[in-house]
C-alpha cells in the first residue's frame, strides 16, 4: 500500500511556498469537495442526504460548471462525491477535465456501479477510486440496508486493481461500531492491495433522525485509538 510518490512531491511544491500564508491572514485551499449531483442508489442508515436534498435530486452539474469551479478554487486535490458520482451521465468527462487541469482526483463511490463504469475511465496516476465500506459483509450490508452491497463493492475493488487503477477505501465509524470487525475489514482490504484506508467518524446533522448512531468527540478518540493500537497487526 502507499500513494504514489508523485502525489507527495506535487503537494509539497504547492504547500511549501504557502506555509507562512496563514500567519499573514491568507488562506488557501488544499482539497475541493465537488458534488456534481445529490442522487444516490442507496439509502444508508445515518445518511440524511436523500431526505435533505429531495428538491434537487434530479439536478446534474454541467461539465463546464464543474471544471470552472475547480479552476476558480485552485485546490490541487478534488474529492468528487455526492450522492453517487457514477450516476452522473458525464462523470467521465468531469474527471477527464479535472485531470487535464492537473488535479489529483479522488472519486468517492459505494462501488455498486464501479465495475460497469470502469470502461469509461483509464488507469491514471491522478485518479483514485475511493470505495466506501463500513465493515465486513454483515455490518456493511446492514448499514446500506441492501444485501449484496459488500460483495459487489469488493468485486469492484478487485477488478479495478486488476486493471491498474488506484483504489482507496473509506470507512465511517458510528456509535457502537465493532472495533474487531473494522480490523477484520482492514486486514481484508490490505490483502486485496488497496492503496490506503481512510477512517472517519459519523456525525449528526438535522436531516438525520437516528442521532443515537453518532459518536461524540471523546468516544471518537477512544474508538480510533482502539482501532489503531493494533495497526501493526493488520
Amino acid at each position: 500500500m502507499g500513494r504514489p510518490l508523485s502525489v507527495s512531491v506535487e503537494l509539497a511544491r504547492y504547500l511549501l511556498p504557502r506555509r507562512r500564508w496563514p500567519q499573514k491572514g491568507k488562506l488557501f485551499p488544499i482539497v475541493l469537495m465537488l458534488e456534481p449531483l445529490e442522487a444516490c442508489n442507496l439509502r444508508c442508515i445515518g445518511c440524511g442526504r436523500v431526505r435533505e436534498y429531495q428538491d434537487v435530486m434530479d439536478e446534474r452539474m454541467p461539465v463546464d460548471q464543474a471544471l470552472q469551479v475547480a479552476e476558480a478554487a485552485g485546490a490541487p486535490v478534488i474529492s468528487v462525491s455526492g450522492g453517487e458520482p457514477l450516476l452522473h451521465p458525464k462523470i467521465a468527462d468531469i474527471v477527464r477535465g479535472l485531470i487535464e487541469q492537473r488535479r489529483w482526483v479522488y472519486l468517492c463511490t459505494n462501488g455498486l456501479l464501479l465495475r460497469e463504469s470502469l470502461d469509461k475511465f483509464r488507469p491514471e496516476r491522478r485518479l483514485c477510486f475511493v470505495v466506501h465500506l463500513d465493515g465486513t459483509e454483515r455490518v456493511h450490508d446492514y448499514v446500506t440496508q441492501r444485501p449484496g452491497t459488500y460483495q459487489e463493492a469488493v468485486s469492484a475493488i478487485k477488478e479495478a486493481l486488476a486493471r491498474g487503477f488506484r483504489v482507496c477505501t473509506n470507512t465511517t465509524i458510528f456509535h457502537g461500531s465493532d472495533v474487531e470487525d473494522v480490523r477484520r475489514l482492514f486486514y481484508t482490504l490490505k490483502e486485496l492491495g488497496v492503496e490506503g484506508l481512510m477512517l472517519s467518524p459519523g456525525y449528526a446533522y438535522e436531516a438525520v433522525s437516528e442521532k443515537e448512531l453518532f459518536l461524540q468527540r471523546e468516544e471518537s478518540i477512544k474508538v480510533f485509538r482502539r482501532i489503531l493500537d493494533r495497526r501493526d497487526h493488520l
